[in-house]
């Protein structure tokens, strides 16, 4: 009905751009801070609280009489002491013949003169540490200062011009630890910060507010601060924070608000904040007409009161982080482009693991993500608009509702593979191991397991084409496969559920419409197949076929039904149910032999021969393809012993006509029996130069060990 639609990744690859961009200009801006102090005029202003400056001179003895006397590219060196002073930077030059604004960078030095980190602190009685009281036009430098303040920021800066802050301590201000207003709405200002602490401020810890900028922060640590860690207001621009620690801080840890542009975040952690730990957003009001980018690599982001970490409105790629034990979601995304979510993990949440919702008609991709006992669904992803959600190697585990809820509306596809949901659901919710929707388009499921969940291991609705195949659905409590149409007026155009493991789904026995496979809605002309499965010690049914038109036809030939003797229900045999309360169901052949064939009729001792095994009908003309079920287990469906010598084997079928290919070393001339040890009652025991004895019931393998250990 509806052919593939691959995910549309242009405003993706337009965003790109921009952060090439940007990662040019990281390369081009001078690195953060270098060791000494570069200026444009020679002779440094020096201040020192006792007045010596190491003997050199004019030496002053408060910053504001140095900046006073500071000319454009002039550095002040600061040397060590208290300074209990309010510093405004818009005084600079004031005592100069010509008092004019400009560069200006202040540095604490040792008692040398050498710059050094962290010598001088500027801790006034009353106001701002260090201010601007007009906007300064110039470009300013800080390093090394330590600040605070009893009643207002700890520095508040209103600048035209670019701005450098290395090695601050902001902390126990009444307001913010640090304030920047960066002006210019034509010329794109930057402002870098790094090797910075905010602590125990009355507001934030930095707050930053620009309408044209490149910001870069690395190295900082904000943390206690009443509201958010770091909240940065930009309108066009990129924001890059790497190596940043924001834990207990008010509100968010990391909060960014952006129009338009680009937001990176890496190498961080957001813990214990009373809001989100990270937070990246387009503003509501600019939802419509913004556009951006977020990319979020190796974060963790544990013990905050609301999300883990949450994307608004922009486009969203997420590595290699983690969001657990947050009081919301782990990861929530709310995004207006392609969202890309890899190597991640959100465990023990209050709500979802992942909350993945796509407004416009994009892609979902989410690959290699593990999402284990979250209160709500473990991964939840839906595109409003239509396009495609693919999920790859994705666990989710001991969630408390759905394990994967994946929904497209409109049209759409859906494709599953190496996946695994196991455990899912309280008894009072009942929740699927897997559900997925989609009102028009196409399902694809592959190599996926969904065991021992408390309702039904897939909830299947589609408006489309359904493949399943190399699927294990086992232990589910109730049903096993439940598929049918979105809406009632819809059909679905085709069936192919193939090479499966469908057992042991033990349906509530209230659930009188539960089974193993129960198909619903399928279109009389599309082509419907459920071949080559294990379909076996299912309650109630293994096959159920209902809600269809009278000339709807399901070829269902080629399955192992539990016993040789093939289904109960519609067959005559002691297999599984078939039943059907309209349509047609061909059902026979089925699987009720296994044929042994050996490289030579007789091994003798220490000698090694190979094996082939084949599941088929008694004529030959179907048989159990390749796996079956997920072919990404650890633990292959079948296992061989035998009682003279060793025996090997991979455990899974190859080919169409299926081979379980083996090799055997007896340890003793003479007679060999191999057993075989099957899902679903499918054992035997082979001699050789012999016949197999099928249903021998070796001992009922338990098949499910979980495909992927993290």
């Amino acid at each position: 009905m509806n052919q593939t639609k691959p995910i549309n990744l242009t405003n993706t690859v337009s965003l790109s751009i921009g952060l090439a961009v940007f990662v040019m200009l990281l390369v081009w801006l001078p690195s953060f801070f270098p060791s000494h102090v570069h200026a444009q005029n020679q002779m440094p202003v020096r201040v020192d609280q006792a007045g010596q400056c190491n003997g050199m001179s004019p030496c002053y003895t408060t910053i504001q009489t140095g900046v006073n006397n500071t000319a454009p590219g002039q550095a002040v060196l600061i040397f060590p002491g208290v300074y209990t002073e309010s510093v405004d930077l818009a005084l600079m030059g004031s005592a100069l013949i010509t008092p004019t604004l400009g560069d200006i960078t202040l540095a604490t030095v040792d008692a040398n003169g050498s710059v050094v980190t962290g010598t001088a602190t500027i801790s006034p009685t009353t106001g701002m540490a260090l201010a601007t009281t007009t906007v300064f036009t110039g470009n300013v430098t800080l390093s090394g200062l330590a600040v605070t303040s009893p009643d207002n920021d700890g520095i508040g800066l209103d600048v035209n011009g670019d701005v450098r802050m290395t090695g601050i301590q902001a902390s126990n201000t009444f307001t913010n630890g640090i304030d920047i207003d960066l002006r210019s709405s034509t010329i794109s200002r930057t402002l870098q910060i790094s090797n910075t602490v905010t602590a125990n401020n009355g507001r934030r810890g930095i707050e930053v507010d620009t309408i044209n900028a490149i910001i870069m922060m690395a190295d900082i640590n904000s943390k206690m601060n009443a509201n958010d860690g770091l909240d940065i207001d930009i309108e066009t621009g990129a924001v890059r924070l790497t190596d940043i620690v924001v834990d207990t801080n008010g509100d968010d840890g990391i909060n960014v608000d952006i129009i338009t542009g680009t937001v990176e975040v890496a190498n961080s952690i957001s813990n214990g904040n009373e809001d989100d730990g990270v937070a990246l957003n387009i503003p509501d009001e600019f939802a419509n007409i913004g556009v951006g980018i977020a990319s979020v690599t190796n974060v963790t982001a544990t013990n905050n009161i609301d999300d883990g970490i949450k994307v608004r409105e922009l486009g969203a790629i997420i590595r290699d982080s983690i969001g657990n034990n947050n009081g919301s979601e782990g990861v929530t995304v709310e995004a207006n482009s392609t969202v890309i979510i890899s190597n991640t993990t959100a465990r023990e949440n209050s709500r979802e693991g992942f909350d993945i919702e796509v407004q416009s008609r994009d892609g979902v991709l989410l690959t290699n993500l593990t999402a284990t006992g979250n209160q709500r669904e473990g991964i939840d992803a839906k595109l409003l608009g239509g396009g495609s959600i693919t999920v790859t190697q994705a666990i989710a585990r001991q969630n408390i509702d759905e394990g994967l809820l994946l929904k497209v509306i409109e049209s759409g596809n859906i494709t599953l593979r190496y996946s695994e949901a196991v455990a899912n659901g309280d008894p009072s919710i009942s929740s699927n191991g897997i559900r997925l929707e989609n009102e028009t388009g196409d399902i694809e499921v592959s190599n996926t397991s969904t065991v021992s969940n408390t309702n039904s291991g897939f909830a299947l609705f589609s408006g489309g084409n359904v493949q399943l195949t190399n699927v294990t659905i086992q232990d589910n409590n109730n049903g096993g496969i439940g598929l049918a149409a979105l809406f009632n007026t819809d059909q679905i155009d085709s069936l192919s559920l193939t090479n499966s493991i469908i057992t042991g789904n033990k349906a509530d026995p209230a659930m009188v419409d539960k089974g193993g496979v129960t198909l619903s809605d399928l279109d009389s002309k599309g082509m419907l197949i459920v071949t080559g499965n294990i379909i076996a010690n299912n309650a109630n049914y293994g096959l159920s076929l209902n809600n269809v038109l009278t000339g709807t036809n399901l070829l269902a030939v080629g399955n192992w039904w539990g016993a040789a003797s093939g289904p109960s229900g519609l067959g005559n045999g002691q297999g599984d149910a078939i039943v059907a309360n309209a349509g047609n169901i061909t059902f026979a052949p089925w699987i009720n032999t296994i044929d042994m064939v050996t490289s030579q009729a007789s091994i003798p001792a220490q000698a090694t021969a190979n094996l082939r095994f084949q599941f088929r009908d008694t004529a030959g003309t179907t048989f159990l393809g390749a796996g079956p079920g997920n072919l990404n287990s650890a633990t292959p469906p079948f296992r061989l012993s035998s009682d003279n010598g060793t025996i090997e084997t991979t455990g899974f079928i190859t080919g169409e006509q299926g081979r379980l290919m083996a090799t055997l070393t007896p340890q003793n001339n003479g007679n060999v029996m191999v057993m075989i040890d099957g899902p679903g009652a499918l054992d035997g025991v082979c001699q050789m130069g012999g016949a197999c004895r099928i249903n021998s019931e070796v001992n009922m393998l338990s098949l499910y060990v979980p495909m992927i250990t993290k």
